[in-house]
């Protein structure tokens, strides 16, 4: 640690003292407007100084270095228009950014960039959707300084059809997270959660990020195992200018912060970290069998002696909410065209939450259907508090030649959650026992992942390839769950009413390794047309063990309500004679049991071909084909031990995967896009198991469905686009989706708490886009209008999921099971919707800068419609996620030397909306499902640049 700290201080130190140049750089990229992508072998050149200029690389970027002062520079290539941009200012020490669109003929696309000292480059990022071949949004770097957004999460909001869930994970045109995939530079890493698809975007500072893709369409050279979008993060490999930022924040939240209620527990040392320091770890091998209590085994007391005493809920401080980063980059021109770039960033969060009267409840139908209204069955409502720590590192180092790139990225994630509940249960159904709860827990994630890529040019063809080497880790280290049956005054620890002391530990670990290659060759006479082909292995490897114990008493009612009362020295159980607690008080049971504990992997192999070529030049033609093979293994038993599997092939599938994309170019600025393509979905490693995991917060019990297999989608688009200037577009999609074998989650239909997937047969749905940007600069006469810029996306999608084709349980259809328990009046039809898909998302934003003062003020509105997120089955209704209308203010002004210094200010859930999952049923009202008020956060953020 020591020696990190120094090297920051020396990186630091090389900053201050050689941060000083006498010389500026004129620097940018030039893309290519006629087919998009990088322009190569552009020329830049300084007309006042005879021989200075340079050549563009084949990334299309280019850099010089001038003395200071005002120049004029024309960028030209053969066949294209050529533009002079006068009174470019070059200053010392600093980077001056031009990054400019040739094309053929002159386009207002271009013409604002004669007028701006660095183009925007949102202009690059519409020029790359205007030539792509697949539907596709983005988000410049450009646009992240613009709005202030410290991290990823806060600016892909602004993306049509895209929505964030849980404030980190991201959904695209309201398909779940099963439907959309995450990838750092092309390549697939896991999430802080492995059994997601979405990676946690939170974790990736705006600072080093070049753009972010949002690829909403198939095409052969994509994985194959996305349908709702799959978006890719892009780092800088070449930083403008040579950079050191720091920056430290402070938030909270009235109603949280310095709650007198607020709860947790006494915690390990290093938990600020994000690591468990040992305060948790099991002191006992968990395969040795633990002696039964009747036995006198003095080693029983020995175990139960070394667990962790602490088991209660206790009042603590909810501090502010803090946060530190600190990001360094340069690029390093040497001579004979080769380019050095790296960037270092180093960020760390921390954030109190405490939620008042949190719910997890259960409801049921009434056997008598003439009744409407749900029944409790059981209610949970208490107190929860959580500490959440974030740390990640990214560093990353690039080497430039004139004809190839090689990238190294190293991406460290450590993230750490405690979190304390004390609540009462109530049951209505069963045995009417009123539960007093408390439930500690501690969850360590861990995330590292080394890429490593290059690309080259060669004489007739580019390669491309990558490699990702990641790994993951979930460590669950003694959760505890204490409930004290309270009746009339009266304590009892009877397990007949659902008391007891129960204890586990989780850890997951995976290790995935991912390839791919990709080859371009150029065909026809101006070699625009091409042809790509690639491969592709991936490959993941899974190890989960669960161990848990329970604490028992010897006598059941006399007990005291302070869960810590259990486990004091003096209430143990012993097998010493002369011991006053002789066979007497708390002891522990529970021996190791293979159920539940799984290993798992998965191999994928594929390759594609894919060509494109235009027709009538306004017409691009991209079609092609991916081939997939993935098998998955399992190896792990039921809880009775009579069904066992040992690396058996639980998965063997071929996916011939075609596609094709047609795009028309009505005119330079507007197109028409036509694609049909094939995709398909897989289960994770915990869904297509026989694994139960339990999570003590809400009470739920997931259960793994073995059987489970694959979805397979057909999907169709089109899309009108229209890029009126290079920041206003309007665009209109339609598309169209058929599923087979949709997977959603369902309830048993006598376990309300337990959950599992299952494939639902066929499903379809039709949905449309409509995307609004506009800026006011040039029509409006007023200054204080001309610096408004609105954006304006929506998405709205009706799906279906055909309920006579659903098999419960291999029985009866979910058609038939439903019209069992139908309420009077209420009518059956044919269809219901797709769980995990949203009616309806809406984005919207209004921005106002002021470039004098280098101030920026916006507000964003962001919402998802009411969707269908768990089954229900027999009595158990049908849970829904009501919507939550995000409202977020944010606003930032540059001052100081050189505007060195930024203050930025963020308002987020400005309408104090809670977050909620209800019950549905014909006639009756809705019930909580869970719900919880996550408040009002205001933060402040100070910034400064070297």
């Amino acid at each position: 640690m020591f020696k990190f700290f120094s090297f920051v201080v020396l990186l630091l130190s090389s900053t201050v003292v050689f941060g000083q140049e006498n010389k500026g750089f004129l620097r940018g990229n030039i893309a290519d407007g006629e087919e998009g992508g990088p322009l190569y072998g552009a020329t830049v050149r300084v007309m006042e100084l005879s021989g200075v200029g340079a050549i563009s690389d084949f990334d299309g970027n280019y850099s010089i270095q001038v003395t200071p002062g005002k120049y004029t520079v024309e960028v030209s290539f053969v066949g294209y228009q050529p533009q002079i941009f006068k009174e470019l200012e070059i200053k010392p020490g600093e980077s001056t950014m031009l990054d400019v669109v040739l094309t053929s003929k002159t386009l207002a696309v271009v013409e604002v960039v004669y007028e701006a000292r660095r183009q925007d480059s949102d202009v690059a990022i519409l020029m790359e959707r205007k030539n792509a071949a697949v539907v596709s949004d983005g988000l410049s770097a450009q646009s992240f300084r613009k709005v202030g957004d410290s991290d990823l999460s806060g600016a892909i909001k602004r993306v049509t059809g895209v929505t964030v869930q849980n404030g980190k994970n991201v959904y695209v045109r309201g398909l779940g997270d099963r439907y959309t995939i995450t990838t750092l530079n092309g390549m697939m890493i896991p999430g802080l959660d492995p059994d997601g698809n979405s990676v946690q975007l939170d974790i990736f500072p705006t600072a080093v990020l070049e753009n972010v893709s949002v690829f909403k369409t198939f095409s052969p050279d994509l994985y194959g195992d996305f349908t709702g979008g799959m978006v890719d993060v892009v780092t800088k490999k070449f930083p403008e200018s040579k950079t050191t930022q720091i920056g430290v924040g402070i938030g909270f939240t009235p109603g949280m912060t310095f709650n007198k209620d607020y709860i947790l527990y006494d915690r390990g040392g290093f938990d600020w970290a994000g690591f468990d320091n040992g305060s948790r770890k099991l002191n006992f091998n968990p395969k040795v069998k633990i002696p039964d209590e009747v036995l006198a085994d003095p080693y029983l007391e020995d175990v139960t002696r070394s667990f962790n005493p602490e088991l209660s809920a206790k009042s603590k401080t909810a501090l502010p909410n803090g946060s530190f980063s600190i990001y360094h980059g340069n690029q390093i021109n040497k001579k004979e065209g080769l380019t050095l770039g790296y960037n270092v960033v180093l960020n760390y969060s921390n954030e109190h939450v405490f939620y008042r009267d949190f719910q997890s409840n259960d409801y049921l139908k009434d056997t008598d259907k003439s009744q409407h209204e749900l029944l409790k069955n059981i209610t949970r409502i208490g107190n929860v508090g959580k500490n959440n720590t974030l740390m990640s590192a990214l560093v990353s180092g690039s080497i430039k030649t004139k004809k190839s790139t090689i990238t190294a990225t190293l991406l460290g994630v450590q993230g750490g959650e405690s979190s304390a509940a004390q609540r009462v249960n109530q049951d209505f159904n069963q045995n009417q026992a009123r539960l007093i709860e408390n439930v500690l827990t501690y969850t360590s994630r861990t995330l590292s992942s080394f890429l490593l890529g290059g690309t080259h040019k060669f004489k007739g063809f580019e390669m491309e390839w990558n490699n990702a080497f990641s790994y993951s880790r979930v460590y669950d280290p003694d959760f505890r769950e204490t409930r004290i049956s309270v009746t009339d005054g009266d304590t009892t620890m009877s397990t007949g009413n659902g008391s007891g002391i129960d204890r586990f530990w989780r850890d997951l670990n995976e290790f995935s390794e991912n390839f791919k290659i990709d080859f371009k060759i150029p065909v026809g006479k101006n070699k625009k047309a091409f042809i790509k082909t690639g491969a592709l292995a991936a490959l993941k490897f899974r190890d989960f063990e669960v161990f848990s114990f329970k604490h028992r008493r010897t006598n059941l009612n006399d007990i005291k309500l302070d869960p810590d009362w259990f486990l004091q020295d003096d209430q143990i159980w012993s097998a010493d004679p002369t011991s006053p607690n002789y066979r007497n008080g708390t002891y522990t049971i529970g021996n190791y049991q293979p159920a539940n504990n799984y290993s798992a992997r998965q191999n994928v192999f594929g390759g594609y071909v894919m060509a494109q070529h235009s027709l009538w030049k306004k017409l691009k033609l991209v079609y092609g084909v991916r081939v997939e093979k993935v098998d998955m293994f399992y190896t792990g038993q039921n809880n009775n031990g009579d069904v066992i599997y040992t690396d058996q092939n639980t998965m063997n599938e071929l996916n011939i995967l075609p596609s094709a994309n047609v795009v028309y170019g009505v005119t330079e600025r507007m197109n028409f896009r036509l694609g049909f393509n094939q995709t398909v979905a897989r289960p994770s490693f915990r869904e297509k198991s026989i694994a139960q995991i339990y999570d003590p917060i809400t009470k739920r019990t997931f259960n793994g469905n073995i059987d489970l297999n694959q979805t397979r989608v057909n999907n169709y688009d089109f899309r009108y686009e229209f890029f009126i200037t290079p920041r206003e577009v309007i665009a209109v999609s339609v598309f169209y989706k058929q599923f087979d074998g949709h997977i959603e989650m369902v309830a048993f239909p006598q376990q309300p708490d337990n959950i599992k997937p299952r494939n639902s047969g066929e499903a379809d749905l039709l949905g449309a886009e409509v995307e609004f940007r506009k800026a006011f600069a040039k029509e409006s006469k007023s200054k204080f209008f001309s610096r408004f810029f609105f954006n304006l996306n929506a998405s709205f999608v009706q799906s279906r999921v055909n309920m006579h084709d659903v098999l419960v349980d291999g029985e009866q259809t979910e058609y038939e099971l439903r019209e069992t328990n139908l309420r009077e009046g209420e009518v059956l039809k044919d269809y219901r919707p797709m769980t995990g898909q949203s009616p309806f998302a809406i984005n919207a934003g209004i921005s106002y800068e002021i470039p004098e003062s280098q101030t920026s003020i916006s507000l964003a509105y962001n919402v998802q419609g009411e969707q269908l997120t768990i089954i229900g089955s027999g009595r158990v209704p049908d849970v829904y996620t009501v919507p939550f209308h995000s409202l977020n203010f944010n606003a930032y002004r540059n001052f100081g030397k050189k505007s060195r210094s930024r203050l930025t200010l963020t308002v987020s859930n400005l309408l104090n909306d809670d977050v909620s999952l209800v019950y549905k049923s014909h006639g009756a009202e809705d019930q909580f499902y869970t719900s919880y008020k996550p408040g009002v956060g205001i933060s402040i953020k100070y910034g400064f640049t070297f």
